[in-house]
């Protein structure tokens, strides 16, 4: 995990590390305390995800961008199907 991309996306989106924290109901020196130790309660790292707009795997250093790139490509070569309620919202009675 690693917690010093949240300073990186951070300055990026131009989010004062302060109102950051408060978004999430953080105190900032604890915000910092965290991103220094590289700690943070699970549910406080997806706030955090949430609010500067990214997926919780990019502190885990998955590559988002080549799943993104994937996925895109398949659907763009009619390589989609859907199958069950979980994807298409129907009903898997018939």
């Amino acid at each position: 995990m690693n917690l010093e991309l949240i300073k990186t996306f951070a300055v990026q989106r131009r989010i004062p590390f302060k109102t950051l924290a408060a978004s999430i109901g953080m105190s900032e020196g604890n915000l910092h305390r965290c991103v220094r130790e590289n700690k943070i309660q699970a549910n406080d790292l997806e706030k955090i995800a949430i609010a500067l707009r990214v997926p919780v795997g990019y502190f885990f250093g998955e590559n988002n961008a080549e799943i993104r790139e994937a996925a895109r490509d398949y659907v763009e070569n009619g390589n989609i199907e859907h199958h069950g309620t979980e994807y298409n919202g129907g009903s898997t009675s018939e």
